[in-house]
């Protein structure tokens, strides 16, 4: 083999090399990538479900304090009324 083939040959079989490295090189970071990516939307369900949740007792809370408020002013009108009559 003449010794320009033989280089040329030398470069083909560094250049193959360099491909197969950075073939894994970009699987490897696929692979990262990846697995950030499913770190971020465990964290969000999470959150998001620990937000439903806490707007749930929010809701329950503020439906029993607009109870609450509706009882005292059925009392406070019933005494009113009752008291509108005694007079």
């Amino acid at each position: 083999m003449s010794p320009g083939v033989y280089c040329l040959v030398s470069q083909v079989t560094r250049c193959k090399e360099q491909v197969k490295s950075q073939k894994k090189d970009s699987d490897a970071a696929a692979t990262e990538s990846k697995k950030a990516l499913s770190d971020v939307k465990s964290r969000y369900e999470k959150e998001l479900a620990a937000w439903n949740k806490e707007r749930e007792a929010i809701k329950k809370n503020d439906k029993q304090v607009f109870d609450s408020i509706c009882v005292l002013l059925e009392f406070f009108l019933f005494r009113l009324t009752e008291n509108g009559r005694k007079q």
